[in-house]
């Protein structure tokens, strides 16, 4: 009689655990000895690009030095109106700061404990039911825990593809900038 009443409790338990849950629960295929698998090791940020190349043909026979003065005043005023210099580009601010774990394993198993201890207190075993209750309460604490894990490292890739995006934008609009200043003295820019 005991042994059906404890496997019934258990059953309640991870039937309410897994409403409360969102994502996969324990009544989905899940073992409830089984751990949540751990989170992938977050990706390396892709390497800054390699700047781009414009080449520049004279089309009115300007001469190398000519070129070279042109050069020098196109890239100053395509810093000037992009705001991106392509020699010294801006460095990225520091990524958002990883939040503080907030429960997990403790505090779950502290709420599993006390549901358990109340059901097993109607069934005669309290310390039975306490434990249980503490087990299946710290697997979900666990669980919990590496699903917040998981959002930080997909929010710290958000990131660091945000920077990038950043860094190319600007390289573009120099480039932009500095083909038409290019063109505006008389060269083929490509």
């Amino acid at each position: 009689m005991m042994g059906r009443l404890a496997t019934a409790w258990v059953c309640l338990v991870l039937m309410l655990a897994g409403c409360a849950q969102n994502g996969p629960g324990l009544g989905l295929g899940m073992s409830p000895m089984a751990t949540p698998a751990p989170p992938p090791p977050p990706s390396p940020a892709p390497p800054p690009s390699a700047p781009s190349q414009t080449f520049v043909y004279p089309e009115k026979g300007q001469t190398a030095q000519q070129q070279e003065f042109d050069r020098g005043q196109c890239y100053s005023w395509a810093v000037q109106q992009s705001g991106f210099d392509p020699a010294n580009p801006p460095p990225a601010p520091p990524p958002p700061p990883a939040q503080a774990p907030q429960g997990g394993l403790f505090r779950g198993a502290f709420g599993g404990a006390a549901l358990g201890a109340v059901g097993g207190a109607i069934g005669g075993n309290a310390g039975e039911g306490a434990a249980i209750g503490a087990a299946v309460g710290g697997l979900f604490g666990m669980m919990r825990r590496a699903h917040q894990v998981e959002q930080e490292q997909q929010q710290q890739a958000s990131y660091a593809a945000q920077q990038q995006n950043a860094l190319s934008q600007g390289r573009a609009t120099y480039n932009r900038a500095f083909g038409v200043c290019m063109t505006g003295r008389g060269y083929s820019v490509s």
